[in-house]
């Protein structure tokens, strides 16, 4: 207890970090990791002891965070604490070596994550290359700090290293105190956070959130096989990054027309954003995450201030296709001025005020718009080429991780660069790269044409309308008038040896405990069309049928159920599980001029009973098992049953079928 100064609550951004941290532990997830190349003449115990002055600069670098001993989690400002440093020599082996050991030692340093309840929850690795070159590695949980830190942290780092060298002997452990303006502690922040208005707050977002029962859905995203359901496994999640750097020149434009329209450079983004949601998901209605900086200008000194101040709140547009795209971004604009006022109010909080369950995310992606005052390169700038210093900091990358399954991050600059990070059991890589792709050609349109209705942006890349051209061009419609079945034989005809259906037999079964039960399993399969590399990676419980053996299995069933009374006008009922002989079933029927009924196995049998009663099915295509269930109760009449009804079961069939003519 002797070794503490202070304690205080967390703010709510560091409460919402918290529990995701502690739900999802190996996820390692807000683990924040940045790295650069340091060139020059560095002393590198003057470097560390410069980094360990800093951490005892700033309280929130001295914090514990403690959940379990109170009723609100709180964090706990130490004296002091010994910011752990670690330090390799790699002069030794290859520049291709180096890079490999980098690899292995960021992914490791990731793996490792930090203990929550210990302090520091910030370390440093320095990594020699050369006589002039070292690799620094600086890792930090987000629950410390935001974005907005790293220039201020690397700043005051360097000012402390010019100073205790020109002062101080080399070689040295510690460093003499430095004349760096005094700095508010975080504690200020919080107290500042519990004067707001909450009442005010609350009506705010309450008129925003009215009504709003479902989030946004991506529109992208896969599907669990078996459930119907995006994979959200707790610890499942395996996140990889897309970076794109826009034009110079297209980035200039895109910041003439910000300035002529007099609209930011983020309000730009937000609308294309919107605009992305709203054709991807198919609604007029869309709400994503932001990111606001949270650093109020009524708390002085609030932007050389250490901690977390950011905060993530929704925002919600309204896509109307006749509106004009100028004054809808100038409406969007004001939306987000607005918002700022009460951007201090907490996402479970903002959740509790719509219909959308608890146990779901109120949105599937976050937009984080880096708008910082001042960047690392900016900050660091005079001080790296003054000659006390003796070193650049140069090729700086980051690392870090969300909870939510896609997240875009603009970085302003000469070159706009997006970064679109993505969950990967959630997305795949090809809709990711689709994605960005998407995105940029809607900023395309702002530029090009902005007297335009929102209906008129352009979606599609200059490739996919080609396709599209190509696509219409395979098949004239105007000049073929033959049946659905011929369009099909047409088809084959042309690709013969292509694929035309995949079907995995894990996706549909009947399960044994239901059917002992006499109740259909309700699960569903995953409704989404292979791409062409999934249908080159095939499970072993994959089937797969060209074009030409689709339509000889076709033509099979369909000579086996003409012998079995099926003509032109013969109602059929097709009662299948999802499989490549429901839609040969369907392509037999069509060829004999017949009219299936779709008869969906997962409904109630009462439904399926109604149905061929009312459509006057005289066949009924289906399997034993179905045929079992389906009459285990009389749900079909014995009348019916008996007098107009042809059952015609594959299984029982399968050696009849196989005998006809291909």
């Amino acid at each position: 207890m002797n070794a503490i100064q202070d304690i205080y609550e967390l703010s709510p951004m560091q409460q919402g970090m918290l529990f995701h941290t502690l739900y999802a532990p190996e996820t390692g997830i807000y683990f924040e990791q940045r790295h650069c190349l340091l060139e020059g003449k560095l002393n590198p115990q003057a470097y560390k002891a410069a980094w360990q002055q800093v951490c005892d600069r700033y309280t929130v670098l001295r914090s514990d965070f403690h959940w379990q001993e109170a009723d609100k989690p709180l964090q706990v400002v130490y004296d002091a604490v010994e910011l752990p440093w670690h330090e390799e020599n790699w002069q030794s082996i290859s520049t291709d070596e180096q890079k490999r050991k980098l690899d292995a030692f960021l992914l490791a340093d990731r793996i490792q994550g930090f203990q929550i309840e210990q302090a520091p929850r910030m370390r440093c690795a320095l990594l020699q290359l050369n006589e002039t070159q070292y690799r620094f590695v600086w890792s930090y949980h987000h629950l410390l700090m935001d974005g907005w830190c790293n220039a201020v942290l690397i700043r005051d780092v360097l000012a402390v290293y010019a100073s205790g060298l020109t002062s101080g002997p080399t070689g040295q452990k510690t460093l003499p105190p430095t004349s760096l303006p005094p700095t508010r502690p975080y504690r200020d922040y919080i107290v500042w956070l519990q004067q707001q208005d909450e009442t005010g707050a609350k009506a705010y977002w309450q008129k925003v959130l009215r009504d709003f029962d479902t989030p946004t859905p991506l529109g992208i995203d896969r599907l669990n096989v078996q459930t119907g359901e995006a994979t959200e496994e707790k610890g499942s999640s395996d996140y990889l990054q897309k970076e794109r750097f826009l034009s110079r020149e297209f980035s200039a434009d895109l910041q003439a027309v910000a300035q002529r329209s007099r609209l930011t450079l983020n309000t730009i983004l937000q609308g294309a954003w919107a605009t992305l949601l709203s054709r991807y998901s198919g609604l007029s209605d869309v709400l994503y995450g932001v990111t606001v900086s949270g650093r109020p200008p009524s708390l002085a000194g609030v932007e050389s201030m250490v901690g977390l101040f950011i905060n993530t709140v929704p925002l919600r547009v309204e896509v109307t296709e006749t509106a004009e795209l100028l004054p809808w971004l100038q409406a969007l604009q004001q939306t987000q001025r607005d918002r700022e006022t009460y951007s201090y109010s907490t996402l479970p909080t903002l959740q509790a005020l719509t219909q959308v369950p608890s146990d779901r995310p109120l949105f599937e992606s976050l937009l984080i718009f880096e708008n910082y005052p001042v960047s690392i390169e900016t900050a660091t700038q005079d001080l790296t080429t003054d000659s006390a210093i003796g070193f650049s900091l140069r090729d700086a990358q980051g690392y870090e991780q969300t909870n939510y399954p896609l997240t875009l991050v603009v970085i302003p600059g000469e070159s706009i660069q997006l970064s679109l990070r993505y969950d990967t059991q959630c997305i795949s890589e090809a809709a990711a790269t689709r994605l960005l792709s998407h995105l940029e050609t809607i900023l395309s349109s702002f530029v090009n044409q902005q007297s335009q209705q929102l209906s008129q942006i352009n979606l599609l890349t200059g490739a996919e309308q080609q396709q599209l051209v190509e696509f219409s061009a395979g098949v004239s419609h105007k000049n073929f008038a033959g049946s659905v079945s011929q369009q099909f034989e047409a088809q084959v005809k042309q690709h013969a040896s292509d694929i035309a259906i995949v079907f995995s037999k894990n996706e549909e079964t009947l399960d044994e405990e239901t059917l002992d039960e006499k109740k259909l399993d309700e699960k569903r399969p995953d409704e989404k069309q292979p791409d062409e590399k999934q249908l080159d990676k095939k499970s072993p419980t994959d089937q797969s049928l060209s074009y030409h053996q689709l339509n000889q299995r076709a033509n099979q069933l369909a000579h086996a159920l003409r012998q079995s009374g099926v003509e032109k006008g013969t109602r059929v009922g097709i009662c299948l599980a999802r499989s490549i002989d429901m839609v040969a079933s369907l392509l037999a029927v069509l060829k004999l001029g017949g009219i299936y009924v779709p008869l969906d196995p997962h409904h109630p049998s009462d439904r399926l009973n109604y149905i061929l009663t009312n459509a006057q099915a005289e066949v009924l295509i289906s399997t034993t098992e179905i045929e079992e269930l389906l009459f285990s109760e009389l749900s079909i009449s014995a009348p019916l049953r008996a007098e107009k009804l042809f059952i015609f079961c594959l299984d029982k069939q399968s050696e009849f079928i196989q005998a006809q003519p291909t």
